[in-house]
């Protein structure tokens, strides 16, 4: 059964419930996590142990028993303190691993 509802993992660490790839997953202690495309796996694998106790709290605490759609829409206008735009995260890749993500 797949964490978080089915949700990208990646986009949970940011409290968005986000549609996935079914094709795009990574098993974590025994754990099924969907992203919704190559690009946002690695993103999450950048700090994977951060995003993962991220995505698990805002889980917890907002998007399990809310109305996905109106979740989705509450934290894409009003973001969490540490969101980073996909450009923040090709950067933060590049400088880390001194190449742009592919």
């Amino acid at each position: 059964v797949p964490q978080f509802g089915g949700f990208c993992a990646q986009a949970m660490a940011y409290a968005v419930p986000a549609a996935t790839d079914a094709n795009t997953f990574k098993i974590i202690d025994g754990k099924l996590y969907l992203f919704g495309s190559p690009r946002a796996r690695l993103f999450f694998e950048m700090d994977q142990e951060r995003n993962l106790r991220l995505a698990n709290h805002y889980w917890e605490t907002e998007a399990q028993d809310s109305n996905w759609r109106l979740q989705a829409w509450r934290r894409l206008l009003f973001r969490v303190p540490h969101y980073k735009s996909n450009t923040d995260l090709d950067e933060e890749y590049a400088r880390r691993f001194g190449k742009k993500p592919s």
